[in-house]
């Protein structure tokens, strides 16, 4: 009798148990606004110096290797590029992430040394567009996590 019961919660409790576990894994992360660009929304913009129209592809390298991003995340991300904020010198030491920024060939702007983490995005010895160098950290309007990409 007592194997009974058993059998009937273990054929009932499995099947629920399995589907919430699916739908929590297949679920999409939604991408959260960033806090911190909030608190610089009247700063320089990015794109003022550097211009996000130039860039024809991206590769993100992290601990995943290393990804070229797709023509859809190139343009969610270039939108990001452009509404960055300037928050002053570098922010957080240089980590494991860092992007390939390839521009065209006519650009006076270089990217130098790209290093990014969640929210927000660092370059290090880039050149702007008038030819003149520059480094800081700039916040992305939304919490994008490096990390993800793969």
């Amino acid at each position: 009798m007592r194997n009974r019961y058993f059998n009937g919660i273990i054929h009932t409790m499995f099947p629920i148990i399995l589907i919430v576990c699916s739908f929590c894994t297949f679920a999409q992360q939604k991408i959260k606004p960033n806090e911190y660009y909030k608190a610089v929304k009247g700063k320089q913009s990015l794109d003022s110096i550097f211009p996000a129209d130039h860039i024809e592809s991206i590769t993100v390298s992290n601990n995943s290797g290393t990804h070229t991003l797709t023509e859809s995340e190139l343009i969610q991300l270039k939108e990001q590029l452009r509404n960055a904020k300037y928050t002053g010198s570098l922010q957080v030491k240089p980590g494991h992430i860092t992007l390939s920024i390839r521009l065209r060939s006519d650009s006076k702007a270089k990217p130098g040394n790209v290093y990014a983490y969640t929210g927000m995005i660092n370059f290090d010895g880039a050149t702007d567009k008038l030819g003149n160098r520059f480094s800081g950290t700039y916040y992305l309007p939304l919490n994008i996590n490096f990390d993800n990409y793969r």
